[in-house]
């Protein structure tokens, strides 16, 4: 699966993004509820239909490291 990315920020994967949850046994809505966006939007980018946002990136690294 390919490295979805913006321009400019910090990159991270589709892969990563469901590693990062799974690791943590939590659910999609689980997930998007600590990071505070929808399951909809989590669901995008796991299946890499959509790029998370600079903050959001911040926040999933945040919630790989226990901080959320």
């Amino acid at each position: 699966m390919p490295t979805v990315t913006r321009k400019r920020g910090p990159k991270i994967s589709p892969a990563e993004i469901k590693r990062i949850r799974t690791r943590l046994g939590l659910t999609q809505a689980q997930a998007a509820e600590r990071v505070g966006v929808t399951v909809r939007t989590w669901n995008s980018w796991e299946c890499a239909r959509d790029v998370p946002a600079i903050q959001s990136v911040m926040l999933l690294r945040m919630l790989s490291e226990g901080k959320i």
